[in-house]
């Protein structure tokens, strides 16, 4: 039905490939958070992180998600329900 997870492997390929296509790359002169992410993405975790989800965000909206879940390594998600749509809703 649909359920499932997602795994990107962050490989040299995979960089080469956001760094060419990514809207923050694209747009860097307009924020300073864009700059920041272009500029420093080999060193900084956030920025890195920041272009994963801009990935993430791009590519849940090409397959029609209509939400997206991100769960840094160090958070859990533990829902009483074992469902995400019963902890979060429709």
């Amino acid at each position: 039905d649909g359920d499932g997870v997602v795994v990107t492997r962050c490989v040299a390929a995979f960089w080469q490939r956001l760094l060419r296509t990514s809207a923050m790359v694209a747009r860097r002169s307009e924020q300073s958070v864009f700059e920041d992410a272009a500029r420093w993405w080999e060193t900084e975790v956030q920025s890195r992180q920041s272009l994963c989800v801009e990935h993430a965000v791009v590519r849940a909206s090409a397959e029609g998600l209509d939400w997206l879940l991100h769960i840094d390594i160090d958070e859990a998600f533990l829902p009483c329900r074992l469902h995400p749509v019963d902890f979060f809703g429709s």
